[in-house]
Formats: C-alpha cells, structure tokens, sequence
C-alpha cells in the first residue's frame, strides 16, 4: 500500500480534531503541517489545552513555515482548517499542486473564484470537501431518509441554533476568535451555518432566500445571530441562529408534515418521530467526524457531488449577504 501524505493548514480546535482522528486511525500517514509557530498547545476533545505542545504530543509530525514543499514533495491530502477568509487561498494552492482538498465550513469566496478553482480540481480529478460533519451524523442520516419518504407533505420546518461563544474555546479570549472578527470571516452566518448545509441535503435549492441579521455587541465587529427563511414550493424554512445566547444552548429541527412532525435535537442527540424517540450517546458526535474523514479518503468519493454540494451552499450565503444588504427577497 502506498504511504499517502497529509499537509494540515492551521491547527486550531478543528484542525487538531482532524488530527487526532488521522493519527489514531490512519497511523501510517505522514503527516505535515504548516505553521510559523510550532509550540503550540495541544487542545483536547472537551477543547481545553493540555500542557503539551502539539510537537510533543505528535512526535511523528513535520512542521513547515511556508508552502515551497508542495511543488517538490508529493502530497496526497490537504486539510485546510485556517480561519474562514483563508480557505480560497490555500484551497488554491493546493489544487494547484494536485492535491486533494478538505476545507473547514464554510468554503466563501466569489462564485467566480469557486468556478476558476472547480476547473482545477476537474483538471487534475481531485477530491474537495468542505467539513460539514453533521451530514455524517447517525440520526441526521435517519431524518434524512424520513423526509425522503415524506417531502411532498412537509408544511413547514422550523430550525433553532443557538449557543454562546465565549464557551467555545476556553483556552482564550473569545474577541481573538475567527467568528468574532470581520476580517476572519467571523460573523453568525458565515460559523453557524451547518443547519443551512442541512436543509440543503434534505430539500435541496430554495427558490428565494431572506435574511436579517440580529444585532451586533459593540465589543465585536460582527453580527451574533440571523433569521434566515428559504421559500420552496410547498413550504418555508426558517431559521432562527444566535450564537451569544448564553442561557439556552441548543441545536433543533423540527418538521411539522400534514399528518406528522419530526424534532431532531442535536444537543441532546435525540429524534422524536411517529410517537417513537432515538437517543444516541454522546459518542455519536465523534463518530460524525470519523465517519466524514473515511468518506473523504475511501474509493467511493463522489467527486461531482461534494462539487455541487459546495457551491450550493455557496450560492445560499451569497445569497443571504445580498438580502440583507439590499433588505429583500433574493431569488436564486
């Protein structure tokens, strides 16, 4: 078997996720990371620091301060897990290179920018995956084939997200956060967008797109919440998004049908439908993002699919951006 090599870009909270994942389930990995500053600390599953450095804890990892590599060593896998307005470019620079590309969610840039990087990942026939690991989730699997069996009697779906952010890292000061700041690609929409991939899966491409942001805190130059409403033909959803909600943090869909409803708590990893529930351990968040790194490396990848996946949900934040600029309705 042929020993594959794996870059990572950034190694915050996500990128060590994907790390522990690799190096525990894939050991014969080589594995590389491009950073300007190696003694970092090591950030466990609850994301709190240990007091190793990630050199210390990955004694199997080479660490390298700029991309010049890329073009002389061969690498297989790229996991681009910088902040959000640094996804395009290193996207770029792998692609370029051959390499095959998973990118943290979101994945924005320009609709032009995405159609010159499509060409080059069709070019060379490589894989791209933005990490929406929710998809990999074992009842939103479920869900998924519930709604499947009853789209043409769904009348409305309701999605709550909300959550606060200083409870995310602990480790630091939650205004130095990629969410929290503009330049980043902070902002609600753009970092709590996974239920937006979601309904995307489930019903597909809406015909219009609304959206108003919630208010913005003064200590942050970023919006901290949405109402988001995606119109199809038979029925809306709508989102409601905070993520400084410090009292109430919880992650639901529910879907009210004409003989039914279905409510998919992702908090409390239980879904409640036809008068039956399934809860699931806790175990079940891990394995979402086990599961979603096999799919990216395994043979039956679907190239064209993830593609269309990625622009699709492009196309909905684009979209989301405009109608609150402009205060209307953005038909698609």
């Amino acid at each position: 078997m042929k020993i594959k090599r794996i870059i990572f870009f950034g190694l915050g909270g996500a990128g060590q996720r994907h790390l522990r994942i690799i190096y525990k389930n894939f050991p014969n990995y080589l594995l590389y990371a491009l950073r300007k500053i190696i003694k970092v600390g090591e950030i466990n599953d609850n994301f709190k620091l240990t007091k190793k450095t990630i050199e210390e804890k990955y004694k199997k990892i080479l660490f390298l301060k700029n991309t010049n590599i890329l073009s002389t060593k061969k690498f297989d896998y790229a996991f681009v897990s910088n902040h959000t307005s640094g996804h395009y470019k290193a996207a770029k620079i792998c692609a370029l290179n051959k390499i095959n590309i998973f990118s943290e969610k979101p994945f924005f840039c320009t609709l032009e920018q995405f159609d010159q990087l499509q060409k080059i990942i069709n070019k060379y026939k490589l894989k791209f995956l933005v990490g929406y690991q929710r998809r990999f989730h074992p009842l939103v699997l479920k869900l998924g084939k519930i709604i499947k069996k009853n789209i043409n009697e769904i009348k409305i779906v309701n999605i709550k997200v909300s959550s606060y952010v200083p409870d995310w890292h602990p480790y630091e000061d939650f205004k130095n956060l990629y969410a929290c700041k503009k330049k980043l690609g902070g902002g609600a929409l753009l970092t709590e967008c996974h239920e937006i991939d979601l309904a995307i899966n489930f019903f597909g491409l809406p015909k219009e797109v609304l959206c108003k942001k919630k208010f913005k805190r003064s200590d942050i130059n970023v919006e901290s919440g949405y109402y988001l409403k995606l119109f199809y033909s038979n029925f809306n959803v709508i989102f409601d998004i905070n993520m400084f909600d410090k009292n109430n943090s919880q992650r639901i869909i529910f879907i009210k049908t004409i003989k039914n409803s279905y409510l998919l708590d992702l908090q409390r990893n239980h879904l409640i439908y036809e008068n039956k529930k399934i809860t699931l351990s806790v175990l079940s968040n891990k394995l979402q993002f086990i599961r979603q790194i096999k799919f990216f490396f395994s043979n039956y990848f679907d190239k064209k699919n993830s593609l269309l996946q990625a622009r699709k949900n492009l196309l909905i934040l684009i979209a989301a951006i405009k109608s609150h600029r402009y205060d209307k309705v953005i038909t698609l």
